[in-house]
């Protein structure tokens, strides 16, 4: 049996209309687990968003404007341990076990920004999770790193018109 794991960038889920149907097509849909990025939540808008969904949601807190991202599990029996989240909303990484299978799971918010600063930025975003990652190896675990990396492979793809 598969696991399937989708990704996706809300642009803000503050608008209770928009989280409903961010969470429908979710729930509709044929995945197991959901990466969400860039969600704006605060403390109140996600326990109203937990009450509208069957499974688990971990939240990593990003500012209410910006940031924040949620990893969403649709089956409440497959309960994450081991989770590690962004005090800014731009990672969390747990573990979690499906159909006999131990994933690591990594959802990440890169920072973005095509200056210099900001490409420095999103490498030292990078070897952070990688330095927390590392230690947790284990042979028979899997990893998953998934999310909004806000890379580009040519700079027309970050121009707006």
């Amino acid at each position: 049996m598969n696991t399937k794991i989708i990704t996706t960038n809300t642009a803000g889920m503050r608008n209770i209309q928009r989280r409903r149907e961010i969470l429908n097509n979710l729930r509709t849909s044929d995945c197991d687990i959901a990466l969400l990025q860039e969600t704006h939540l605060n403390p109140d808008s996600f326990t109203q968003t937990q009450k509208m969904w069957p499974g688990t949601l971990l939240l990593g807190q990003g500012s209410y404007n910006k940031d924040g991202i949620i990893t969403a599990i649709k089956d409440p029996s497959n309960v994450p341990k081991n989770t590690i989240t962004d005090p800014n909303g731009k990672y969390i990484i747990t573990d979690i076990t499906i159909n006999k299978l131990n994933i690591t799971i990594i959802n990440v918010y890169a920072p973005s920004g095509d200056c210099t600063q900001k490409q420095n930025e999103r490498k030292a975003f990078f070897d952070h999770i990688t330095n927390i990652v590392d230690p947790l190896n284990k042979p028979d675990q899997h990893y998953v790193l998934a999310g909004d990396f806000n890379t580009t492979l040519q700079n027309i793809d970050r121009q707006t018109q």
